[in-house]
């Protein structure tokens, strides 16, 4: 089995290696190890926890307990539009549960809290900082502010009337 990991890691996941070979050793490089390994994937592949934490001499679950910790790392790889809905006191008071309702209405939210299409993911976060305009819904970067269910549906329908005009312009080029 610790060979299968050696190969997957060497194969797949050559950055993972790269990321980890200057810090052998260093359970105290693991924060920075943790960032240049997620900037790299956009996530942390699972199949890279054990080779991190054997690098590093740490145990997965330390590891594993970090990541989960800090809400900025994944192990899931994110999908080209990330929405982030503000789980802090004042969205949470001002409509965020009907936002994340929404959500679940248009796309299903599985077990893990993900949504079921191939073009969203979805992050609840702590306090982004905007209470003067909760609740506040994040999609790439761009914040939406006393975000409603019925503005998110629209904002997401106008995402997805965008994407298939792409896809249709794509298949008429070849």
């Amino acid at each position: 089995m610790e060979e299968s990991l050696v190969n997957t890691i060497e194969n797949e996941f050559q950055e993972v290696k790269e990321i980890c070979e200057p810090y052998k050793g260093n359970a105290g490089a693991l924060l920075m190890v943790l960032h240049k390994v997620q900037d790299t994937y956009g996530y942390i592949p699972r199949a890279s926890i054990n080779y991190i934490a054997k690098s590093l001499m740490v145990t997965p679950s330390h590891l594993y307990g970090t990541m989960t910790f800090y809400h900025r790392f994944t192990l899931t790889p994110k999908r080209k539009y990330t929405i982030k809905i503000c789980r802090g006191t004042a969205c949470e008071l001002n409509g965020a549960p009907a936002l994340f309702k929404k959500l679940g209405e248009l796309f299903n939210i599985n077990r893990e809290g993900e949504l079921n299409h191939h073009l969203f993911s979805l992050e609840q976060s702590a306090c982004l900082g905007e209470c003067d305009k909760s609740p506040v819904v994040v999609i790439n970067d761009y914040i939406y502010a006393k975000a409603t269910p019925e503005k998110l549906e629209e904002v997401i329908r106008e995402i997805l009337s965008k994407e298939d005009q792409t896809e249709t312009q794509m298949r008429n080029v070849a």
